[in-house]
């Protein structure tokens, strides 16, 4: 990772900087929980190619299935 502060020739020091997850696997509906409202959305996409549902890891293998639904229940009451 490299910083450039491109705008001027000002030097700064990064002491530390915080990575966090903007989502949790399985909150379809980015509210920020996982409920009941991902699983029907979840169930209005099953067996079909619905990419916001495909959500098991390593990118999903192109169906909305029980893995994937597996991955939402293994998340189920999480928030950020």
């Amino acid at each position: 990772m490299r910083f450039v502060n491109a705008d001027s020739s000002d030097e700064y020091n990064i002491n530390y900087f915080d990575i966090s997850a903007l989502s949790i696997r399985g909150d379809l509906n980015v509210d920020g929980t996982v409920d009941v409202y991902d699983v029907g959305i979840m169930a209005g996409e099953w067996l079909s190619s619905g990419v916001l549902a495909d959500i098991e890891p390593v990118g999903g293998d192109g169906t909305v299935n029980l893995k994937d639904f597996a991955v939402l229940a293994s998340n189920w009451g999480q928030s950020i």
